[in-house]
């Protein structure tokens, strides 16, 4: 006769706001490795080593934990954006404020690249919502890099000759590239050889 399963050790008593992120924290890890189709509220408890009804008790239901996961990673991502734009640029060198906005960024990825997987590399079956917002996440970058770039023209207005509209759209989408390749790739593709790509690469087009 199989012996009866040990009850379940009570969880400790932690604010909500605490589970929640806990609970968000084990939603992104399955999403990552398995897709949004490994995500349900059982499999969330499992990962996080929480009851059910906890779950349940910081989400309502699998739409809206996922409706909170896609605010909050949409929502660090864009405030590290911002904050990579240096305050205290070399005004003699037009260079500094867009290589050290490249470097931040860089080194954010790298030290943390799991939530990034999910905005740079999303799973086929990501829903629509998470793709428009990243879209608009990236629609609102693309304004920080116009503005570094603004500031560039100004110190060499030769640079003014390429396409205004092109140029931060292609040094965005070259910017993303290597953030995937240090994400899929690292061992290939370091925070180093990403940023000295960026920093031949403005080099090239000021000189």
């Amino acid at each position: 006769m199989a012996e009866p399963a040990l009850p379940r050790p009570r969880q400790p008593r932690l604010p909500i706001e605490v589970r929640r992120q806990q609970v968000l924290d084990a939603a992104l890890e399955l999403i990552v490795e398995e897709g949004f189709g490994a995500v349900t509220m059982e499999s969330v408890a499992r990962r996080a080593d929480l009851a059910k009804t906890v779950v349940y008790n910081a989400y309502r239901n699998r739409d809206a934990l996922l409706g909170a996961l896609l605010e909050r990673e949409s929502t660090r991502a864009l405030e590290m954006f911002a904050d990579a734009v240096p305050a205290d640029a070399d005004a003699a060198d037009p260079l500094d404020a867009p290589l050290r906005w490249v470097e931040a960024v860089t080194r954010a990825i790298t030290a943390n690249p799991t939530p990034w997987r999910l905005i740079l590399v999303p799973p086929d079956e990501t829903p629509r919502e998470l793709r428009d917002a990243v879209d608009a996440g990236r629609a609102l970058v693309l304004q920080h890099v116009r503005g570094l770039l603004a500031q560039v023209v100004q110190e060499r207005p030769a640079l003014g000759r390429i396409d205004a509209d092109l140029l931060p759209r292609v040094l965005l989408a070259a910017c993303e590239e290597g953030a995937r390749l240090l994400i899929a790739r690292p061992d290939e593709y370091d925070g180093e050889r990403v940023v000295r790509f960026a920093r031949d690469l403005l080099t090239t087009l000021v000189d």
